[in-house]
């Protein structure tokens, strides 16, 4: 083997971070959908990163009441983040953690931005260790993220369901 070079480092990285609320969510249609979704036969309950209830990776994604939502996020995203490449919407889910339930630590690799919507108050935390940020979930918080930032939610201590709408943009064609 001839070996010319071994370089281990850190990069700056550009990445976005928004949080706020959304005002007049109509949270009952969420979850009242969402509940079905999580009995459908092509659920994702604890088979991926959320160990807890999940609908399928896109059942959200042609829901107008959701898209609702999105558009605003979208409307700032294009006008806050400078030479941003076009994206769509990939995939929306909904998800519910009851006590005991978690989401491990992972990213969204390969998405432009991704985001949460909370639908209702929890103490469960949203936790960004990289960038040393946490959202408490409560009706209406969001947070919209670049897709490599690590996140995850310790083991829930709370007997009451914490609802979630979560989302994906990426490129056209991936």
């Amino acid at each position: 083997m001839l070996l010319n070079k071994i370089i281990k480092s850190e990069v700056e990285v550009p990445y976005i971070y928004l949080s706020g609320t959304i005002e007049n969510i109509n949270t009952n249609y969420f979850i009242e959908k969402m509940e079905r979704g999580f009995k459908q036969e092509n659920n994702k309950n604890f088979l991926t990163n959320v160990k807890g209830l999940m609908t399928s990776w896109d059942f959200f994604n042609n829901d107008l009441e959701f898209l609702k939502l999105l558009w605003p996020f979208f409307d700032l995203i294009e006008k806050e983040i400078l030479n941003l490449p076009k994206f769509i919407l990939k995939e929306s889910w909904g998800i519910r953690n009851d006590l005991g339930s978690y989401t491990k630590s992972h990213d969204h690799l390969g998405s432009i931005f991704s985001g949460v919507i909370y639908l209702n108050d929890h103490n469960q935390l949203l936790n960004f260790p990289d960038i040393n940020q946490t959202l408490k979930p409560s009706m209406g918080s969001f947070a919209i993220f670049s897709g490599f930032l690590k996140h995850n939610c310790i083991r829930s201590l709370d007997t009451r369901p914490k609802y979630a709408l979560s989302f994906n943009c990426s490129s056209p064609g991936l």
